[in-house]
């Protein structure tokens, strides 16, 4: 997986955000600073939310949730976040939550959380996704 790739995203701009329920997955495509268009989908989500998407929204990093760079609680925190709305909380039971946090610390799905600069945020937990390298102008 080009976690290397995550790099890129900073400054990069959402152009586009397409879901699917079936296969679960979610697709987002953004134009870098360098004018290079990259698709990120992210495969068999189990949950997704996005938030405050605008005419202009711009990544300010991407950050994979494995335990290795990021605390036990800013995972639960996050996977909280997920799982709610704007006007409720999370739906997740303290069960599910440790269920959920042990399968991602032991690598079996992922946490990716798109933290905006400006306008949409998103976070997705997932099994597994994919950067693709789209066109360049």
């Amino acid at each position: 997986m080009p976690y290397e790739n995550l790099k890129k995203l900073h400054d990069a701009e959402i152009i586009c955000i397409d879901a699917a329920t079936t296969p679960a997955r979610l697709k987002v495509v953004v134009k870098t600073t360098e004018n290079i268009t990259l698709e990120l989908l992210f495969e068999q989500c189990s949950h997704y939310r996005v938030t405050d998407f605008t005419p202009h929204n711009i990544i300010s990093r991407a950050i994979i949730f494995d335990g290795n760079s990021v605390s036990e609680q800013a995972i639960r925190e996050t996977m909280k976040w997920l799982t709610s709305l704007s006007d409720a909380a999370s739906f997740l039971t303290n069960s599910k939550l440790d269920e959920l946090t042990a399968s991602l610390l032991n690598g079996n799905i992922k946490l990716i959380y798109l933290e905006p600069s400006q306008g949409a945020e998103l976070a997705i937990l997932c099994k597994d996704f994919q950067i693709s390298h789209l066109s360049s102008t």
